[in-house]
């Protein structure tokens, strides 16, 4: 299945876990524009409602690694950040406390394989990053954002990244003025065409693929 960096995939704790189990969850609200810094002891979240960016700082630098919202599974480690692009709440468990939470088989298999994925990912953004040129690293990205959230037009697909262009500079590493340059490349190369401000229609995906 392919993976989305910016709408990854969720499932309703509600329909998995008892209402008892659900209780020992402890509930978080967050304004939007608020940070979230890892934990002292590692904590299951899982959002209820809201959207945020995770993101890694080094040197001073941010690096985004991809969008949560509702029914996400995630865990903080060191040095990520979690910034809140909406209100939003967020349940939290303490495994230490609760452990037999994790006796149902469906919950446990839901969030192994809700890691599973995130590792996936980041393994694909490390090789991005380590392997590719920035024009390749822009490709792919539109590919994926295509290939998962892309609407098919009679004239090509419609994709919104709902990224300004400094975010997609760091959601790829690279800098805005190459990743605008770029993005204008693939216009000019008639591959891409500007919609409106977070919006592209892609007009010829077989050469864009091509391309990466």
């Amino acid at each position: 299945m392919e993976l989305c960096r910016i709408n990854i995939d969720g499932f309703e704790i509600d329909e998995i876990l008892s209402k008892e189990d659900v209780n020992k969850f402890e509930y978080l609200k967050f304004k939007k524009g608020e940070i979230k810094y890892p934990d002292e002891y590692t904590k299951l979240l899982i959002f209820k409602s809201g959207e945020a960016k995770v993101s890694i700082l080094q040197d001073g630098k941010e690096f985004i690694l991809y969008f949560l919202s509702k029914n996400n599974i995630y865990v903080m480690y060191e040095n990520s950040i979690m910034e809140f692009l909406e209100d939003s709440e967020i349940l939290s468990l303490d495994a230490r406390k609760y452990p037999k939470v994790f006796n149902n088989p469906r919950f446990c298999n839901l969030v192994l394989n809700s890691f599973k994925n995130i590792m996936m990912l980041e393994k694909e953004i490390i090789k991005g990053l380590v392997f590719d040129n920035c024009r390749k690293r822009i490709i792919s990205f539109l590919i994926s954002i295509a290939n998962t959230n892309g609407k098919i037009r009679s004239d090509g697909i419609e994709i919104d990244l709902e990224l300004k262009i400094k975010e997609l500079a760091n959601f790829i590493g690279s800098q805005r003025q190459t990743v605008s340059i770029l993005l204008n490349q693939l216009i000019d190369e008639e591959v891409v065409k500007k919609l409106d401000k977070e919006k592209y229609l892609i007009t010829n995906f077989k050469k864009l693929k091509s391309m990466a």
